[in-house]
């Protein structure tokens, strides 16, 4: 979407500002023009005109038809122009292109304005007298030199702005039947007044077009990728599992049996270390965790904040797992604080238990040795490091019962917190409290 944006207002400006470009600009232009006419009138023996024909702007003129050429110059300049004409006849010998002689001889010549008198010039040119001319140069010159006859026009002029000249000749040739006027009689010349100008150029349409065009570009490739629906990220974890799903497998992650944790830094580290034991990651979607049991070690690895370490040591559930059966002893409730590896979490004003927590390997011994259940809650007598709490001083084992006018003291008056005698170990009541309690568990 940037793209075509840029692109569509580009596409504006370079039209809105076509730019600017500097042009020299002719002003005041004048052109003179200068040009003779050459005619004769057929008067002698002739088979090719009739008589009395006039022949204007031939090249080649008969001798026997007419020796004599009639030439009238005219100029055409802007008015108030003054002009000075002049025609002339001019003999040249060269030799390898240098002039090594020359001779000219005017026939006519007028000064004045264009609108006065001064506007044309008329003579007469006698051909024959010019070629008896060359052949006398020739015979002089012999080889050494060419010798050839021209007829020239010159115009000097004056314009209210300008001045200058038009000079135009034509070559004059000669046969024994006739003389050639060998092309026009003409010249011309312009003036006029440069000037800067700053003219603005055009659109440079390519530019706006292919910019348009880059924004549809754009604009389509946005509407496709706008369509399609986005590829879910995939994290280091997921590509891990995807890697090493032959070295995982999916079930629980009995945390409460270890007796140490390492924590590893990634799930790749938590495979090598299987890898080298020769044991499987175990993958806790419950709480999204994965653990190896090894020898009473957890090494575990959890993409979160939480993880086996935090849910064992109570930091995430702290006695969950026991309030329950604390609710259900109906008063008749051990001392728990005595227990070896469990210690009350703390009290309510109401004298109830808020919560136990379970701390792996806590007091001298852990949990102790257990054996192995069959099936049956286990005789409290026969588990290695508990005994039945007698603090009634019966010798029954019954626990205290909490008095509800003061929560803090038993029936007998003493403190729940303080030490009992620990010297009698007969099951009873207590023993029965302490398999409800575990049977919950």
């Amino acid at each position: 979407m940037v793209v075509a944006a840029l692109a569509t207002i580009g596409a504006g400006w370079a039209y809105a500002n076509p730019g600017t470009e500097q042009q020299t600009e002719q002003r005041h232009a004048q052109t003179v023009a200068a040009d003779v006419e050459s005619s004769a009138v057929a008067t002698g023996e002739t088979t090719l005109y009739e008589e009395g024909e006039r022949l204007t702007d031939q090249r080649v003129y008969p001798l026997a038809a007419n020796s004599t050429l009639t030439l009238t110059g005219a100029v055409d300049a802007p008015a108030e122009t003054t002009v000075h004409q002049r025609l002339l006849v001019e003999y040249r010998a060269t030799r390898d292109g240098r002039t090594v002689w020359q001779e000219q001889r005017v026939l006519a010549a007028t000064e004045g304005g264009i609108d006065g008198e001064g506007g044309t010039v008329e003579t007469t040119l006698n051909a024959t007298r010019v070629r008896e001319r060359l052949n006398a140069v020739r015979g002089e010159l012999g080889a050494a030199a060419t010798v050839q006859a021209r007829l020239r026009y010159a115009v000097d002029y004056e314009t209210d702005r300008y001045e200058g000249a038009v000079n135009a000749t034509v070559p004059l040739g000669f046969t024994q039947q006739a003389y050639i006027v060998d092309g026009e009689l003409a010249g011309e010349q312009t003036h006029s007044t440069p000037a800067q100008v700053t003219r603005q150029q055009s659109p440079d349409l390519p530019l706006v077009s292919g910019l348009l065009g880059t924004a549809l570009v754009a604009l389509g490739a946005a509407s496709v990728l706008s369509r399609q629906s986005p590829e879910p990220a995939v994290t280091a974890d997921e590509l891990h599992r995807q890697r090493y799903a032959e070295w995982i497998s999916s079930g629980r992650i009995p945390v409460y049996a270890a007796d140490q944790y390492v924590e590893m830094s990634t799930l790749a580290d938590l495979v090598n270390v299987a890898v080298d034991s020769n044991r499987r990651v175990i993958h806790d979607e419950e709480q999204a965790a994965y653990g190896i049991i090894d020898e009473g070690m957890l090494f575990w690895y959890a993409p979160g904040d939480g993880g086996p370490l935090a849910f064992a040591s109570g930091l995430e559930r702290p006695g969950d797992g026991f309030n329950g059966a604390l609710e259900e002893a109906d008063g008749d409730e051990t001392e728990l604080g005595e227990l070896d590896g469990w210690q009350t979490y703390g009290e309510a004003d109401d004298g109830e238990a808020i919560g136990i927590e379970s701390v792996a390997g806590a007091g001298d011994g852990g949990f102790g040795e257990f054996d192995e259940f069959d099936g049956e809650s286990p005789d409290a007598t026969d588990m290695d490091g508990w005994e039945p709490h007698d603090t009634a001083g019966d010798g029954a084992g019954e626990s205290p019962e909490f008095d509800a006018d003061d929560p803090k003291a038993t029936d007998e008056g003493d403190p729940v917190g303080d030490e009992t005698d620990d010297s009698d170990s007969d099951t009873g009541d207590g023993a029965d409290s302490l398999r409800d309690l575990f049977d919950d568990l």
